[in-house]
């Protein structure tokens, strides 16, 4: 009995280091200066490698998981590493929140002579109005256990590299959040 209750105190213990180690990442994922410079870089391509990583997530939490990606999908400025993290913070803010009541996320790139625009909609439960603004602020959240620090991350790296990002939500409809990003065939403005 006290080797099965120490075996329960050490995995709580594991848990919370593994949950704080993570929200340091982050912290100091957002506080850091950019570690690698802007490269070209295929939006599609990043799109279906994180299908591919949140494929199991998605069907634990009983959501479909969608790509689309335009045909003549031009590349984008940005570095590689960091677009990738910043599409994954994305995609699982959206799956938590339509855990428990599942749901579609979808994930679109498209472009044109100035931007790479790549969407990510759920039809969750969706953000209020007033904390809209909110959400993209660092160490603000709406979900309990969230560190906040997603969002103001994906933004960080939008802006970084000369992109923006938005975010479009109605409550009982869904969320949009949308990386505009320089195309690599033109110049932004």
């Amino acid at each position: 009995e006290a080797r099965d209750k120490f075996l329960s105190y050490t995995g709580d213990v594991k848990e919370e280091i593994e949950r704080l180690n993570r929200l340091v990442t982050n912290f100091l994922q957002l506080a850091q200066p950019a570690s690698h410079e802007a490269e070209s870089v295929a939006p599609g391509e990043l799109l279906e490698e994180v299908r591919r990583l949140l494929e199991k997530e998605a069907a634990a939490h009983q959501v479909t998981l969608q790509v689309e990606i335009q045909d003549d999908l031009c590349e984008a400025r940005w570095n590689r590493i960091e677009a990738k993290s910043a599409f994954l913070n994305v995609a699982m803010n959206a799956i938590q929140a339509m855990a428990g009541v599942g749901g579609t996320l979808r994930m679109s790139a498209r472009s044109d002579q100035q931007w790479a625009v790549i969407s990510f909609v759920d039809d969750g439960p969706g953000i209020a109005e007033q904390d809209q603004e909110k959400v993209m602020l660092p160490y603000v959240t709406m979900r309990p256990g969230g560190t906040g620090l997603g969002l103001a991350i994906a933004r960080r790296v939008a802006e970084r590299h000369g992109g923006r990002l938005e975010l479009g939500s109605e409550v009982g409809v869904g969320t949009e959040v949308r990386f505009l990003m320089p195309s690599d065939d033109g110049e932004a403005s």
